[in-house]
C-alpha cells in the first residue's frame, strides 16, 4: 500500500503545468470536463511513479461511512491519543475531536474522522491512519466471509451505488 502526501508537488501530464497532487482531480474536471478528473488523477500518479494506472475506484465520504456501518464498524488500535481542536465540518465550521489510545470499534462517521484528522500530528500520521483504516475494512470483510458470500457482497456494493465511481468494467 502506498500513500502519497496531498501537498506533493508534481508535473501534470499533457502540458497542464505543475501543482499539488491533490489538485489533479479538480484540474481534470475543469480543463477536460466531467469525468476528466479521474483521468487526470490517474495520469498524474502514473507519471509520478513511472507506472501505468489501469483503473480507479473513488468513494465519497458518505459511501465510506455507509460501507463501514454496513460492516458493523471496524476495529482499530489507536497507538497514541489524538486530539484535534479544529476538525473541519461539512458546513465549513470546526469541531473538537478526540480518540483515546487503545483498541476501539469505530462507526463509519468516527472512522472517517480518524482517517482525515491531521491537526494532531501531520500528513504522515494521517497517511498511516488511512492505511490502518483500509486494512481494518479488508480484515472486517474477511472476518465476515463476504469474499466467499458473493450475494452478501453484492448487497454491500448495491448499498454503495451513487457513492462510488470506477472505470472497472463490471464483467471483468
Amino acid at each position: 500500500m502506498l500513500s502519497l502526501p496531498r501537498d506533493l508537488w508534481v508535473t501534470y501530464p499533457n502540458s497542464y503545468g505543475k501543482g499539488r497532487i491533490n489538485a489533479a482531480y479538480a484540474l481534470g474536471e475543469e480543463a477536460i470536463g466531467p469525468g476528466g478528473g479521474a483521468a487526470m488523477a490517474k495520469a498524474t500518479v502514473g507519471k509520478l511513479l513511472g507506472l501505468r494506472i489501469d483503473h480507479f475506484v473513488m468513494i465519497n465520504f458518505k459511501g465510506f461511512e455507509t460501507l463501514i456501518d454496513g460492516l458493523g464498524g471496524i476495529r482499530v488500535n489507536v497507538p497514541e491519543p489524538i486530539y484535534d481542536p479544529a476538525y473541519p465540518t461539512e458546513n465549513y465550521g470546526t469541531i473538537e475531536v478526540r480518540f483515546p489510545r487503545g483498541e476501539q470499534t469505530l462507526s463509519g462517521e468516527r472512522a472517517l474522522i480518524y482517517a482525515r484528522t491531521r491537526h494532531a500530528d501531520s500528513d504522515f500520521g494521517r497517511n498511516q491512519r488511512q492505511q490502518q483504516v483500509l486494512v481494518a475494512i479488508f480484515d472486517r470483510v474477511r472476518e465476515r466471509g463476504l469474499l466467499q458470500q458473493l450475494t452478501s457482497l453484492d448487497e454491500y456494493t448495491g448499498a454503495l451505488r451513487g457513492y462510488v465511481q470506477t472505470d472497472i468494467d463490471k464483467t471483468s
